[in-house]
Formats: C-alpha cells, structure tokens, sequence
C-alpha cells in the first residue's frame, strides 16, 4: 500500500474545508470536531482523520483519494456517475491482499457518453483473445484516450477491416504498430501508423453479467 504523506493530506484538507465552508469554525462543527483539533492533528501532519471524518468529507463531495493520496487532480468527486468503493490492493503475481476498507476510498466510472462506445465481440471470430475477451462481451472504446504500449484497442484499417488486439511499437522502428492476439497460436499483423486508426479499450463487459 502507498505510505501517505500526512503533511501534504493535512495541506489538501485544509484546501478542502476553506473553499468549501469559507471558514474553519463551519467546517468543524460539520466534522463535529474543533478548529484546534484541525490544527494541531491534522494541518500539521500529526494525524489523518479517522474514518468517522472520511465519511462526512466524501458525503460532502471530497474526493477522498485526492485527499489521501493527491492521486486525482480533482477535488471533488464528480456527480452523476457510478461510484465503486475500493477494498482491497490484489497482486498480479503471488503476494497477500491489502485491506483498504479501512480508508474509505472508491472510485467512479466516469466514461463520457460523448466520447466512448461500446462495441460488441464478434460471435463468430472472436475467439483469438480468450480467455480474456470472450464472444459477445462488450469493450468501451475512448475516442480520444492516447493509446500506450501494451494497450488494449480496437483498430481499424481498409475502411471495413478492424480487430480487438493488443498493440505494441517496435522499438526499431516507432512508425510501425503491431497488433496481437492474447491467443500466441494466432500470428500477430504488423500495420503502419499512418494505415491504422486504434481506440483504447477502457473497459470491459463479459458477456452474461448483470446489467
């Protein structure tokens, strides 16, 4: 887990409660606590607030992962969308879960409308990336997320051609894009930038799940 830094969570919570209650002896008496005890516990990096003042902060609107972690740019969480709490940190490889209940944090899917879609895997040959993507599962696709090494995307090319791969660049040559399989039986295809659009996958539906 992220050692947090208390000084810097005390600065973001001192921002917090300023601009959004004007002063301090409001904001205490929200938190049901007192403008010393802001001081002295928190400001100053002593402490972090207990889970009791995490829950008034994010009922409030705090982004409590901004709060905690500066992870986010964003203060205050954006409403109208879906909000998952996030319980545990799970390792790749072997390794023991880390319990996160304890500090409140969650997330929200906050995927636009406007510039995602999603698209459906084809039945009948969508079968070059199982297990990982599935026929019939359904991949939200980003029209303007930059696409990274290792990426998930959905591309197309000659207009009507296109895949879901997995696309990587060449380190010899940064003009070309390969796209391949999750499937190592299937040949991966080797396209130029400039013959190739590709759309970052941000999400993944499997097929069956409970809308």
């Amino acid at each position: 887990m992220k050692k947090i830094d208390k000084k810097e969570a005390g600065n973001r919570l001192r921002r917090f409660l300023t601009e959004r209650f004007g002063n301090l002896e409001d904001a205490a008496a929200y938190l049901d606590t007192t403008v010393s005890s802001l001081r002295n516990s928190y400001f100053n990096g002593q402490s972090l607030p207990g889970k009791a003042i995490l829950e008034k902060l994010k009922a409030d609107g705090c982004n409590i992962d901004w709060l905690l972690f500066g992870e986010s740019e964003t203060m205050v969480k954006r409403l109208g969308y879906p909000e998952y709490r996030i319980e545990a940190a799970i390792p790749a490889g072997r390794g023991e879960l880390v319990d996160l209940s304890e500090w409140y944090q969650s997330d929200v899917l906050d995927y636009s409308p406007e510039d995602h879609v999603f698209i459906k895997v084809d039945s009948e040959f969508g079968y070059s990336m199982m297990p990982l993507i599935k026929p019939d599962d359904l991949v939200l696709i980003s029209f303007t997320a930059p696409v990274y090494d290792g990426d998930l995307v959905a591309a197309r090319w000659d207009r009507t051609k296109g895949a879901l791969k997995l696309c990587s660049f060449p380190p010899n040559d940064r003009t070309m894009v390969m796209l391949s399989s999750y499937n190592s039986a299937v040949l991966p295809m080797v396209f130029k930038k400039n013959e190739i659009k590709m759309y970052k996958v941000v999400l993944i539906k499997k097929h069956g799940s409970k809308r």
